[in-house]
Formats: C-alpha cells, structure tokens, sequence
C-alpha cells in the first residue's frame, strides 16, 4: 500500500513538471539574463519561442556546479517543451557542449540513474525517458520495458 501511495505521489509530482527542461552545461556569465539566454538557445535549436512561451526560466544553485548550475525553464505548453526535448542532441552554444533534458523529479532521476547502471551492466543498448517515464530496451528489436519502481530492475 505504501509503495503504491509513493508512486501515485511521485506520478502527480511527475506531472507538474510536463512544461519544463532542464539545461546543463551552460557557463554562468555575470548580469546575464536567463530568459535571453533561453531565447538564444532557442535560435540555435530553431525553435521559435515568443514573449509568452516562457512561464519563467532561471538558474537552479548548486554546490557541485557553481560555473554552470542547471537551467530550469518553465514552458506555457507540453507541445513547446516537446520542441525542446525533439530537437535535442549534439548541441553546442557560444563553444560549449550543452545537454536538453526533461526535467524529473528526484526519485525519477534516481531510478533513471539506477536504470542506467543496471541497463549498462545487462547490455541494454537504450534506456531512455518519455514524458516522465522511464525505459529500457535490449536492441532495435527489442520490447521496450517501462521501469516504475527499483524491484522492476530485477526482471530486466
């Protein structure tokens, strides 16, 4: 009962974060301004974003990270944010790598972490999310194996 309560809670804190990306690898620079930046990044990507697409955007303070901390962005829709995620790959902005993300909650980005090392220990070839989910696939052909929970793990 416990563990389907903190899955449920987990879901609906999932779906908070439908509108948002996160973007790391981007140098902090003195008096910038977030939302420019968001704006600039959206050029390159050639996603067209206007004054009302973005709900608010801003640098999340990190101890670990303190010359690149994560770019949080609140998009107004999920088809924007999809923009975001579809465009995503080897990207580089003013000569750095940066990386397109969706934006878990921290279990998730646990489980995804686990899911990784599991998946890379078994041979799966792609571990992925969609829309706040977790998967796993051995190869092309493959089924693809939805991961809600740790104990799923095991039956990969």
């Amino acid at each position: 009962v416990i563990q389907s309560l903190e899955y449920k809670i987990n879901t609906l804190e999932q779906n908070e974060k439908s509108c948002y990306v996160e973007i790391s690898g981007v140098q902090k620079e003195k008096e910038e301004n977030v939302e420019n930046l968001v704006h600039d990044i959206a050029g390159v990507l050639g996603i067209d974003l206007n004054l009302f697409d973005i709900e608010n955007a801003y640098r999340k303070p990190s101890i670990r990270n303190i010359d690149k901390p994560l770019i949080i962005i609140e998009l107004a829709s999920r088809r924007k944010r999809d923009e975001f995620i579809k465009k995503r790959g080897k990207i580089e902005y003013k000569s750095q790598r940066i990386y397109i993300n969706e934006s878990l909650t921290a279990f998730n980005k646990k489980l995804f972490w686990e899911s990784r090392m599991k998946g890379k220990e078994l041979g799966y070839r792609f571990i992925w999310t969609s829309h706040g989910r977790i998967y796993c696939k051995k190869d092309e052909q493959g089924k693809k194996i939805q991961v809600k929970c740790l104990e799923d793990l095991n039956f990969l």
